[in-house]
């Protein structure tokens, strides 16, 4: 009784600040505290809650927000056709802060904009939380190509030293499952999203990266290497889901300089990525970072909320 008494608070609330017109100022992309950021202590109540008002806004929508599950699928499962990616198992803080960067234009497209806009940060956080705590099923469509090429696999798991290409499994985890709270799960993702998402990257209308590592890996990799990679991990069955359905902010690890050097090699020598500024770090194969003696620090450190680091990149 209590969990539905909230869900309903919640909507009432929603409904308010829909009639009005008000909403929270959205915070900064990077090293921001977001609603979800609060519910750290909440009761298993509290998060069951969120969770349900996740739900209703996947299948219901909300005024000004269409129901995510015309496309991303009733299940978080997506079209893998359209491009429409898959959803359920996502980490919650990734989910939510590609709706934030789509929100503050961070991250351009003509269907998400608009939706992301229009959301409250409650309503984003609800949305991530629902789909994190759906376990994905594999599907047809994730299950091919049978054989994925051995250059995709070679990619993911190695890397290209000759061009200090790192391994995708540096950030993503083995097999594309993820990994740390921001790195989203590639595992089962349809290819024609990946795609899109690489030149997304390339050509700079993803801007979510201060690392500037992503934006990098895209440039770098040929048409054949991305259709290769993209192939591998979409033969993939899917990650079985993130346990993390909020967006309590992962254990900080070391930071590590991107990029060669002219010292000894340590036992870990890639680079720290960053999804929106938050320090993340990858596995052990590969170099990251843009290849200069020094390199950048890829990991931004946490800020108040609010405020942008100095590697934020600016809204065009």
């Amino acid at each position: 009784m209590r969990a539905a008494t909230m869900v309903l608070a919640a909507l009432a609330a929603l409904g308010a600040q829909s009639a009005t017109g008000q909403a929270s100022a959205p915070a900064a992309p990077a090293g921001s505290t977001s609603a979800a950021t609060t519910r750290q202590g909440a009761s298993p109540q509290a998060n069951a809650g969120v969770v349900a008002l996740g739900a209703t806004l996947a299948a219901q929508g909300a005024p000004g927000v269409a129901p995510c599950s015309s496309c991303h699928g009733a299940q978080g499962e997506g079209q893998a056709a359209a491009g429409f990616p898959r959803l359920a198992g996502q980490p919650a803080p990734y989910l939510e802060r590609q709706l934030q960067a789509y929100a503050e234009g961070y991250r351009t497209n003509p269907v998400m904009q608009p939706i992301a806009k229009a959301m409250t940060p409650e309503q984003r956080t609800a949305a991530a939380s629902h789909y994190a705590a759906i376990v994905p099923a594999a599907d047809a469509a994730s299950a091919k190509p049978a054989a994925a090429p051995a250059l995709g696999r070679t990619l993911a798991t190695i890397g290209a030293k000759d061009r200090n290409l790192q391994a995708c499994a540096n950030c993503h985890g083995p097999e594309g499952i993820g990994e740390w709270a921001t790195y989203p799960a590639l595992a089962g993702q349809h290819a024609t999203y990946l795609k899109n998402a690489l030149s997304e990257w390339k050509d700079g209308s993803r801007r979510t990266d201060p690392s500037e590592q992503m934006p990098r890996i895209a440039r770098l990799l040929t048409g054949p290497e991305v259709d290769a990679v993209v192939a591998y991990y979409a033969s993939l069955a899917p990650a079985t889901g993130s346990t993390d359905t909020t967006s309590a902010a992962a254990p900080k690890p070391q930071t590590i300089v991107s990029g060669p050097s002219n010292r000894a090699p340590a036992a870990s020598t890639q680079g720290t990525g960053s999804e929106q500024g938050a320090p993340l770090s990858g596995g052990t194969q590969g170099v990251g970072g843009p290849g200069n003696p020094t390199g950048p620090q890829s990991g931004a450190a946490v800020v108040p909320s609010g405020a942008a680091p100095a590697s934020e990149p600016t809204p065009r």
